[in-house]
């Protein structure tokens, strides 16, 4: 259950940055030009790389390209499945392509989907880290299935799973039941938004609706540095030479 008073309240915000905004369909052009396009392109350089794929590697160069042209996530995330990456390609591109696959399948089997890839890149990416695995996961999930597939920054999911459920993100040491949960996140507000009318399309208007209550909303902005701080080590992030504008776009 989202609590409604936080359902209110991110309405108000979305509409105060976006003033013509009414519902995500019938669309609106400023909402979609800033926070949906982009997207929308990312899934379709994917899907068409995919198409031309022809071994697991291509896979693995298809979604690497996607992650490249995205600034979803931060570049340190994917660095070691780059072609100049520490990780074992021929290993991640299996994993990619397994991942690939559940897509188009039952989505009540995406959870262990993305288990399965995050425990595989524990076990092979040099120095790993979990939620590097994650986001990665849910990226893919989202851009192939966005009806049901979802990702979440981990400060935004923390900071607004509080404000709808008045406790934490529950935490887990299976990453099948987390994922299950911040999908459950996403479906509920993504209800939500319907019973007010908003008519969201897919799971990316929901992304993209949190992202700007969390980036933009002043009620939000000294929870999101100091969890950004945290999350980056209290070091600040330095994008890489071929992406100098990261830091700026990163969402």
């Amino acid at each position: 259950m989202i609590d409604p008073v936080a359902i209110s309240r991110w309405i108000s915000v979305l509409r105060e940055h976006f003033p013509g905004f009414t519902a995500f369909d019938p669309p609106s052009a400023d909402f979609d030009q800033a926070e949906r396009d982009y997207k929308l392109k990312t899934r379709d350089l994917l899907l068409r790389r995919l198409e031309g794929a022809a071994s697991d590697l291509d896979r693995l160069d298809a979604v690497h390209a996607a992650l490249s042209d995205s600034n979803l996530l931060q570049w340190r995330a994917y660095w070691s499945i780059s072609p100049k990456g520490d990780a074992d390609r021929a290993a991640a591109a299996s994993a990619i392509s397994a991942l690939v696959d559940v897509t188009s399948g039952d989505p009540e089997g995406h959870p262990e989907a993305v288990a399965s890839f995050i425990r595989h890149w524990m076990e092979t990416v040099p120095n790993p880290q979990r939620d590097h695995a994650r986001q990665i996961a849910g990226f893919v999930l989202m851009h192939l299935n966005p009806d049901i597939g979802i990702y979440f920054r981990r400060t935004l999911l923390d900071a607004l799973y509080r404000e709808a459920n008045g406790n934490a993100f529950p935490r887990s040491d299976d990453p099948a039941a987390e994922y299950a949960e911040e999908r459950t996140f996403a479906q509920s507000v993504e209800s939500a938004f319907r019973d007010q009318g908003l008519a969201p399309r897919d799971l990316i208007d929901v992304q993209s609706a949190l992202w700007v209550v969390f980036n933009y909303d002043g009620k939000a902005q000294k929870e999101r540095s100091e969890a950004e701080a945290m999350e980056n080590d209290g070091k600040a992030p330095r994008a890489p030479e071929h992406h100098p504008l990261w830091a700026a776009r990163n969402r």
